[in-house]
């Protein structure tokens, strides 16, 4: 008896991966170094094989369907499985370390990232720098550090996601109700303009005498000052400022950057698994 064998092209699947990632077949396009059409024919090609529809176009966005959403799991598994034999197979061990800037407040994000990047390349040697944006911007310029987080209003590289700000201050604390307003905060912190400009907006008075960013957290505990987190980096012990009390802030990007060097392939794969977590997050 012969049995039909039907075999999923790598780059078709590679396609759908991207289209949903990158959030269309434009940017995708742009990714994959391929026309909008190419994208387009790739992703019926995977469609006239499985007999299913992985999407669902709408508003020029595609949203995956029932059958896409598995499609799209199982294609992310053979990628990674693919990607990972021929780099082991092919690729000779990653030559001197490569250097990951992240802020304080994204290294949880980071370890997830970290934690699939050696699972790929258990050989590869990362060192951890963390320091704030400004000072990682300026270490990526100068070329020592080689891919970099941040957080930004508006950033360099790859937008990974874009998450809420908020005031926080000690659980039940009366920080946020002094004037003026004492905040805990780097001087070079990448929220302070953001800060500046809220409460300028409605004529709070404030003062930054808590600049040492290692103690911030300290500080906003023993109710001194408040500060400014991302959303789902409020600390035991603190709660997010009624919105009522201190003025809205705007949503803050997170994003992805790096130098081309030596590693060109350990980068381009570790911007790779970047996408591909923070992928994972935006739809959870």
């Amino acid at each position: 008896m012969v049995m039909n064998m039907y075999n999923l092209d790598m780059a078709s699947l590679r396609a759908v991966v991207a289209a949903v990632d990158h959030g269309g077949v434009t940017r995708a396009a742009s990714i994959l170094n391929l026309t909008q059409s190419a994208v387009s024919m790739q992703i019926k090609r995977i469609e006239d094989v499985l007999g299913k529809a992985i999407f669902v176009r709408e508003a020029r966005k595609l949203i995956p369907t029932f059958d896409g959403e598995l499609c799209i799991s199982y294609a992310r598994q053979i990628l990674r499985t693919h990607d990972e034999m021929y780099a082991r197979l092919t690729d000779k061990e990653f030559d001197g370390v490569l250097v990951f800037g992240v802020p304080h407040d994204l290294l949880n994000y980071a370890s997830q990232i970290l934690f699939e990047f050696s699972q790929a390349y258990p050989s590869a040697e990362i060192s951890l720098v963390s320091e704030n944006t400004i000072v990682l911007r300026e270490l990526l310029s100068e070329k020592k550090v080689d891919m970099i987080l941040t957080t930004e209003f508006e950033g360099e590289g790859d937008e990974l996601l874009r998450v809420p700000l908020h005031w926080v201050g000690r659980a039940g604390g009366k920080a946020a109700l002094a004037r003026p307003l004492k905040i805990a905060m780097s001087q070079t912190c990448s929220f302070r303009p953001i800060a500046h400009q809220a409460l300028a907006h409605v004529n709070i008075e404030w003062e930054n005498p808590y600049t040492n960013s290692d103690v911030s957290q300290s500080i906003m505990l023993a109710d001194l000052a408040v500060r400014i987190v991302l959303d789902g980096d409020v600390a035991h012990g603190a709660e997010i400022i009624d919105k009522n009390s201190l003025p809205k802030l705007p949503d803050c990007g997170i994003y992805y950057d790096h130098n081309m060097g030596q590693n060109e392939k350990a980068l381009k794969r570790f911007r790779d698994i970047t996408l591909e977590v923070f992928s994972k997050m935006r739809n959870s």
